[in-house]
């Protein structure tokens, strides 16, 4: 998966939920993990999906 694959998907409308798309998202961190696990393509990636976890609940959590 890549961001480019994300982005024809959206635009295609072929995500038919949330978690689909974040799935795809995940995959992105797991094979930036899996393929640069020594080196600072592995830590920006790492501190990416942190950044993205982190305001994917901030923009998404249900509040009262």
């Amino acid at each position: 998966m890549w961001l480019d694959k994300v982005a024809e998907k959206l635009q295609d409308r072929q995500y038919s939920s949330v978690g689909q798309f974040v799935s795809d998202i995940h995959l992105i961190f797991e094979n930036c993990a899996t393929f640069n696990r020594d080196n600072e393509f592995g830590q920006t990636g790492a501190r990416l999906r942190q950044l993205f976890d982190e305001e994917f609940q901030h923009v998404f959590s249900v509040k009262n």
